[in-house]
């Protein structure tokens, strides 16, 4: 089941043209560095062994509950095994012991499986160091997920991610899209109805804190703004001739950087493009000409929502 899902998630991003990753680690693959964090955490009192599960102590580290705004004491218990075994109803388990019919690994607490979250530390301090720039997620993995990342690598010592980019949901008829309620879309299946590139465009076109509620209506209407600017380009370098679009990082245009430091507004870029397309006289004016290289912002954009 895991391997399918992976593949359907690689083979929809590549049909929208999106970059691979670097590394793409699983968490079976990394149960030494996973064992090794939480002998870490317990040498640093921030963890317990107690009945075969091994549990992080909330308490133990003074920022739990920083990421997501909230008290200890206003925590509901974390229902990630049972509290009889715990120091605080609230701490959550790092190692589950071993049960029938699942998956185990040797541990010197015993047999048992990863929790959700130590693998996220462990994996993250592997290929990322102690301390990166952005992790991202969606809304719904503020806490506990992500406030027990930051807990678990903290508490050991690592400064872990310095941003926090958490996305809003693509949601129809109002509710979240999932598998569990039936109204997912396939990649896979919407494709067949609209061009990859336009789809890509409709998904960036908002602030990724922002709800999008997907509708055919509302991709076509993108496809159509992304059509006129493609063939505003199209028209421009065939007046111009062949044009170098090699893109380089010191030829950016002011209002790209200001859009992305300003939490990254993707749909202003999408502005900037309209209204240029818009303009189509004064921007041909800008293009380079063949006798004396240059660039322009047109060129430029159309890179900016490439990326």
């Amino acid at each position: 089941v895991a391997m399918r899902n992976e593949r359907a998630f690689t083979r929809a991003y590549e049909v929208l043209g999106c970059l691979p990753p670097t590394y793409e680690p699983r968490a079976t693959g990394h149960i030494p560095e996973i064992v090794a964090l939480m002998q870490r955490l317990i040498d640093l009192d921030h963890g317990y062994a107690a009945g075969g599960d091994v549990y992080f102590d909330v308490r133990s580290y003074a920022g739990y509950g920083s990421l997501s705004g909230q008290r200890i004491d206003d925590m509901l218990a974390a229902a990630d095994s049972d509290a009889l075994a715990k120091r605080d109803p609230r701490d959550f388990a790092m190692w589950k012991a071993a049960k029938p019919d699942e998956p185990s690994w040797d541990t010197p607490w015993g047999p048992g499986r990863p929790g959700w979250h130590i693998e996220c530390s462990a994996m993250a301090r592997k290929y990322l160091g102690e301390v990166f720039d952005i992790h991202g997620g969606g809304l719904d993995l503020v806490f506990p997920h992500h406030e027990n990342e930051i807990a678990q690598s903290r508490a050991a010592g690592d400064a872990f991610a310095q941003y926090w980019l958490h996305n809003a949901w693509v949601t129809t008829s109002g509710e979240k899209m999932s598998k569990s309620l039936g109204n997912s879309l396939l990649v896979d299946e919407v494709v067949q109805r609209v061009r990859p590139v336009e789809l890509r465009y409709y998904l960036a076109g908002a602030h990724y804190r922002s709800m999008l509620e997907y509708s055919d209506e509302s991709v076509a209407e993108a496809g159509q703004g992304y059509r006129r600017i493609e063939g505003f380009l199209t028209r421009a370098r065939e007046s111009v001739g062949a044009v170098d679009l090699t893109i380089r990082s010191d030829a950016r245009p002011a209002p790209f950087d200001a859009a992305m430091d300003d939490a990254l507004a993707v749909r202003q870029l999408h502005g900037q493009a309209a209204r240029l397309e818009a303009a189509k006289a004064p921007a041909q004016d800008a293009l380079p000409q063949p006798q004396r290289p240059g660039r322009s912002d047109a060129l430029v954009v159309r890179t900016a929502w490439g990326h």
